[in-house]
């Protein structure tokens, strides 16, 4: 991060978002601004974030890997509005009609705007780094055997900044809501899950996006407690990462 920030220091957030997409499922597009600008840090700060996208495993584009359109940062449409907005006073509707714009089918969005949709095959040691004014989402997942499709989220910014949006750092780490984010388990401990599905407000129940977010961390942890015991029975060794895959990177 420090090379990619021109020679000046990093730090990451606290909160690392664990994203599993199950067979057939996507991440709807969108920018990540929204999330990281409520007014409890200035927006330059908020503007100077970024995400690094990481797989947790060997992830093509048909596994459903991250998915960016290209030259969006320059979208004005979708992103004079975004840019000027306050997201700690708007409505909850606003908020993700700006953070989830209606684009429609990113493959139709890209050929309208002449730009292309940009993917790629990811190995362990891999990983994107993109602004907050990128659109983004996940291809679908069409992993054979069904496969989960996991991978985490990091945020970065200036070490030389004091300032800290206190949802992103210990000990609150409450993260923001919305849509993928504290609405969602997508940004909980696994071990905070329900062992059954619930209902309400806590995202461990309902419909949709939400429910199938939550049926995946469940699958999730019950795969990891699988790989935890065959690792602890001498089963399953880990592979170190090799010189060309550790570190490898790309900016967007």
């Amino acid at each position: 991060m420090q090379a990619l920030a021109g020679g000046k220091q990093c730090r990451a957030q606290d909160m690392v978002y664990l994203r599993p997409v199950c067979a057939g499922a996507c991440a709807d597009m969108h920018y990540d601004y929204p999330f990281f600008s409520t007014g409890l840090v200035t927006a330059s700060h908020s503007r100077s974030i970024h995400t690094a996208w990481v797989p947790l495993g060997a992830v093509s584009p048909q596994d459903g890997a991250l998915c960016i359109v290209e030259q969006s940062h320059r979208f004005s449409d979708l992103l004079d509005e975004l840019q000027a907005t306050d997201f700690g006073t708007v409505s909850q509707d606003s908020f993700q009609a700006l953070a989830f714009p209606a684009v429609g089918h990113p493959v139709d969005e890209a050929r309208a705007r002449g730009v292309r949709l940009l993917s790629a095959s990811l190995e362990p040691g891999d990983a994107i780094i993109f602004s907050m004014f990128c659109l983004h989402g996940s291809l679908d997942n069409n992993a054979a055997g069904g496969a989960l499709r996991l991978s985490a989220d990091v945020r970065w910014h200036e070490s030389s900044s004091n300032e800290l949006d206190p949802r992103y750092f210990a000990p609150a780490l409450l993260g923001s809501n919305g849509g993928g984010y504290a609405a969602m388990n997508g940004s909980r401990g696994l071990g905070s899950l329900p062992t059954e599905t619930g209902s309400g407000d806590d995202g461990s129940g309902g419909s949709g996006f939400r429910h199938a977010s939550y049926l995946c961390l469940r699958e999730a942890r019950r795969r990891f407690a699988l790989l935890s015991a065959e690792s602890a029975a001498g089963e399953v060794t880990a592979a170190p990462a090799t010189a060309a895959s550790r570190g490898r990177a790309s900016r967007l």
